[in-house]
């Protein structure tokens, strides 16, 4: 069972998302009933949510991590990623042939000028070459 989410910092206290596994023949069609059960034991989601600021929690087990000190890494059978403390992508591994691929990214912006045009919707117009903000932007 996992969490509704109404914004991104507030969970629904009244809607569930229930998932479970089938095996379904091509094209097959089955129908489910979902009944409510007083000796039921749900598997609740749990969460670990970096620089999240989630108040009422209801029923799940939620984390909130302000800072960390090291990458955040997530994987399933078929790739891991890893995150740098910022929250943005470093790294991808296929796990299907052990494949790294080195992900960078970087921000640039420009400024406007003072003149009497300015950028908008049609021009652009900037106030010289971009500014490059602390990240880098690659692919391999």
């Amino acid at each position: 069972m996992s969490a509704v989410w109404n914004t991104a910092t507030t969970i629904s206290q009244t809607a569930y998302e229930i998932s479970f596994l089938v095996q379904m023949p091509p094209l097959g069609l089955k129908v489910y009933r979902i009944l409510e059960s007083a000796s039921s034991d749900p598997h609740l989601a749990e969460y670990v949510l970096h620089n999240g600021n989630v108040k009422d929690k209801g029923i799940f087990n939620m984390k909130n991590v302000k800072s960390t000190e090291e990458d955040i890494t997530l994987e399933n059978s078929f790739v891991k990623l890893r995150f740098d403390q910022s929250g943005l992508l470093e790294e991808m591994i296929n796990k299907e042939d052990s494949k790294h691929h080195e992900v960078k990214v970087q921000f640039s912006w420009y400024g406007t000028t003072s003149k009497k045009d300015k950028s908008g919707a049609y021009l652009f117009l900037p106030d010289g070459e971009a500014k490059v903000s602390a990240n880098e932007l690659s692919c391999e």
